[in-house]
C-alpha cells in the first residue's frame, strides 16, 4: 500500500471513530471493553510492559537508536511521526471530550490508570501505530510486523487496563497511521526520503 493510500486510510478510521465516539457508549462497544477489561489480574505484567512503545519517551529513544546505526531518515520518521501522533492526539482529545472509561461506565478495572482526563483518542494507540508505521515503512521484514504488533498490543493493553474504550484506540491507531503516512508522502515529495 502507497503511503498516500495509508494516509487516506488512516484518516478514514479517525474520522470514523471520531464519529462514533461522539455517540453515547453503544452496547457492542461495551461489550468489546468488558472483554478485555475484565480479563485477569496476572496478565498485568506483560501487558503493561509492551504497553510502553506508546508512550512519548519511546520516541526519542527509538530514534537515537536509528540514528546511531546510520539510519538518518528513519530516525527523522520516528520522531516526525511519534511527535505529531502525541500532539494531534492531545489537541483532538480537547476537541472531542470523551471521558475516559471510568468516568462514564460503572465497575471499570483502572490498573494503575487514572479515570480523570479525556478518553478520545488514545495517545499510546497513536504513538505507537505512528511508529510501527515508520518503521515498516524504513525497515525490512521482519520488523515491521514486530512493530505493527507492539503497536496492536498497545492498543490492546489501554483497553485491558481501564485507560481507553475500543473507539479510542481504533481512532489513536488511525491518526499514528494517518500522520507517520502524511509525512512519509511529504518527504517522499521532497526527493530526500526512500521508501
Amino acid at each position: 500500500m502507497t503511503a498516500a493510500a495509508r494516509a487516506a486510510l488512516g484518516a478514514a478510521i479517525f474520522l470514523g471513530a471520531a464519529t462514533a465516539a461522539e455517540r453515547r457508549v453503544s452496547a457492542h462497544e461495551e461489550r468489546l471493553f468488558r472483554g478485555v477489561n475484565d480479563l485477569p489480574d496476572a496478565l498485568f505484567p506483560p501487558v503493561w510492559t509492551v504497553m510502553q512503545f506508546g508512550t512519548f519517551a519511546t520516541v526519542p529513544v527509538l530514534g537515537a537508536l536509528a540514528l546511531r546505526s546510520g539510519r538518518r531518515e528513519l530516525a527523522i520518521r520516528l520522531v516526525a511521526g511519534g511527535v505529531a501522533g502525541y500532539a494531534a492526539a492531545r489537541l483532538a482529545k480537547r476537541l472531542t471530550r470523551r471521558p475516559r472509561p471510568g468516568v462514564i461506565l460503572a465497575d471499570v478495572r483502572l490498573r494503575r490508570v487514572k479515570a480523570d482526563d479525556g478518553g478520545f483518542p488514545s495517545g499510546h494507540a497513536a504513538v505507537s501505530a505512528a511508529l510501527a508505521t515508520a518503521i515498516s515503512s524504513g525497515l525490512p521484514p521482519p520488523w515491521g510486523g514486530v512493530a505493527r504488533g507492539l503497536a496492536g498490543a498497545t492498543s490492546f493493553g489501554r483497553v485491558y487496563v481501564g485507560a481507553h474504550l475500543p473507539f479510542d484506540v481504533i481512532g489513536g491507531a488511525g491518526l499514528g497511521i494517518g500522520l507517520a503516512s502524511v509525512l512519509e508522502v511529504l518527504r517522499n515529495g521532497s526527493g530526500r526520503l526512500t521508501a
